[in-house]
């Protein structure tokens, strides 16, 4: 049916569209490449987002850290002084970039400062999307595409493994399957013109980072912006 990996790409890609997901391929993570990965945006929180004049994407993983550092204006008047972010940050950002980032986000209107010179998120839409997937390809290697699904669960509630239609049938009446279902990820059946769900996933987000979640949100934030 496939001899290539690549050629499963244009039958997951319409399912996930079909669903009303932007689409992007071969997404970077920190250990490795993930086949496909989609997000459905909430009409309302990009509503909120864009009355509140945040068209632009936060920006660098290192933007999208600080932005989760600092106090919710919408929750709290407190705000965090500089120097307290700083000392908080500084194992993981460097120091020079802190308030290059800051500047930015208040340029933004991420964020803005109190009148006590401290820094608060402008906040109010996040989590902007109301759907992540992740999907994982594979002709065969069941071990090998378990363990990438496996990774995903940081970035995604929804993780799923596409097979070829006979293969994935065939996975149903194995251990493999089992395996899969007890992690919560989903088993996808892929044949040239449709994607059949034969496990679906458990959309925990025990696994989720936080961080990251919003880091592949906003680069589909990006697309969303090129196109609107």
């Amino acid at each position: 049916m496939f001899t290539r990996e690549a050629d499963m790409k244009a039958p997951v890609r319409r399912w996930l569209s079909r669903q009303g997901m932007y689409v992007a391929e071969e997404f970077p993570t920190g250990w490795g490449i993930c086949d496909l990965v989609g997000c459905r945006f909430d009409p309302i929180k990009i509503a909120h987002r864009t009355e509140s004049k945040q068209r632009q994407p936060l920006g660098s993983p290192e933007a999208v850290f600080i932005y989760n550092q600092l106090p919710d204006s919408e929750r709290t008047r407190q705000g965090i002084a500089l120097d307290v972010l700083i000392h908080r940050l500084g194992p993981y950002v460097a120091t020079r970039h802190v308030q290059k980032i800051l500047d930015r986000l208040v340029a933004t209107n991420h964020a803005r400062v109190t009148r006590m010179g401290r820094f608060q998120k402008v906040n109010g839409w996040a989590p902007l999307h109301s759907r992540l997937v992740a999907v994982e390809l594979k002709l065969n290697r069941l071990s090998e595409v378990l363990e990438q699904a496996r990774a995903n669960r940081v970035l995604v509630s929804e993780s799923f493994i596409a097979l070829p239609m006979n293969t994935a049938k065939r996975a149903m009446k194995s251990s493999f399957a089992r395996e899969v279902a007890s992690e919560g990820i989903g088993l996808l059946a892929v044949s040239r013109s449709s994607c059949q769900v034969l496990l679906e996933t458990n959309g925990s987000s025990d696994w989720l980072d936080d961080n990251l979640q919003l880091w592949v949100a906003e680069y589909f934030w990006r697309i969303y912006r090129g196109r609107h």
